[in-house]
């Protein structure tokens, strides 16, 4: 079975996903892909955890292969009766003139939700000194409030529901040097962050929701010491699944580390238990490593 397809079969099953023709064109895409990252994504709550989002991603080394097969899978998504995929915001931002020697990291995934229509594919991409790109996704994007003051370092996501609507993304992102830095910081509105939380991180990304709320997306050194702070039983249970697949699939195929983001709104921060989460789990293996037995 190749790697991206074990590592999600694994959480399908864990979770007990219901199959559906949306993810029946996933999971065709995750048999044939060369990418080298799976990210899982569950959405946890007081009541519940819902499997939300499923993604997988290419790095410098495959992306080319990537942005071909990412194509494909939209082309099927689009034959499909009853969906209606948006992509003119995606063909307006990579187009036959996109320079792939400045992208970085891409990937491709799938938000679901009961209602097929309310769920959407998600195209994420990284740059890397291409300014005019930069200022392209920013004259799309609704501009958020003082979002000149904002580091945009350059990862854009587009959104492409599957009743048509489409829109795009932003994450600013803050190193732990600019965590030092109280003046941008203040400005930022983020001095109510605590100091805990962003000591344990090595990037904290920023992303807008419609109603002007913004998520936090912290991306931790150390999840269990992480986790640990936030003290979220269920997410606690999540990483340790998380981690029992990736050994068991680090014994077949060898595996990066497993790394993870948590991410909540700044509401949610400001609770004394956080409880609405989103956990974004990384598999990540060298494409071409093979099995340990081979």
């Amino acid at each position: 079975m190749r790697p991206l397809l074990l590592i999600y079969s694994h959480y399908k099953k864990d979770y007990a996903l219901k199959s559906s023709r949306f993810l029946r064109l996933f999971e065709d895409f995750v048999s044939e892909s060369s990418g080298s990252i799976m990210e899982f994504a569950p959405r946890i709550s007081p009541h519940d955890i819902q499997a939300a989002r499923f993604r997988v991603g290419y790095t410098e080394r495959d992306k080319a292969s990537g942005l071909t097969e990412i194509g494909l899978f939209l082309d099927r998504i689009s034959l499909c009766r009853d969906i209606r995929l948006n992509r003119a915001i995606l063909d307006q931002v990579v187009h036959k003139d996109f320079d792939l020697q400045k992208a970085g990291r891409l990937g491709i995934g799938i938000d679901f939700r009961e209602d097929t229509h309310a769920s959407k594919v998600k195209f994420y991409f990284a740059v890397k000194d291409y300014p005019e790109k930069t200022e392209q996704i920013l004259a799309i994007h609704p501009p958020p409030d003082n979002i000149e003051g904002y580091p945009i370092n350059n990862l854009f996501g587009i959104n492409m529901y599957l009743d048509g609507r489409t829109d795009t993304e932003i994450y600013p992102s803050l190193t732990p040097e600019d965590f030092k830095d109280s003046e941008l910081m203040a400005d930022l509105g983020l001095m109510d962050v605590p100091r805990e939380l962003l000591s344990q991180c090595k990037a904290l990304f920023i992303s807008f929701r419609k109603n002007k709320k913004r998520v936090l997306h912290f991306y931790p050194f150390d999840p269990t010491k992480f986790l640990a702070f936030i003290g979220n039983q269920q997410l606690k249970g999540i990483y340790v699944k998380a981690l029992i697949t990736h050994f068991m699939v680090n014994r077949l195929i060898r595996l990066e580390p497993l790394r993870v983001v948590i991410s909540f709104t700044e509401d949610e921060m400001l609770l004394k238990h956080i409880q609405n989460v989103n956990f974004s789990l990384y598999h990540q293996f060298s494409p071409g490593s093979g099995d340990k037995g081979s």
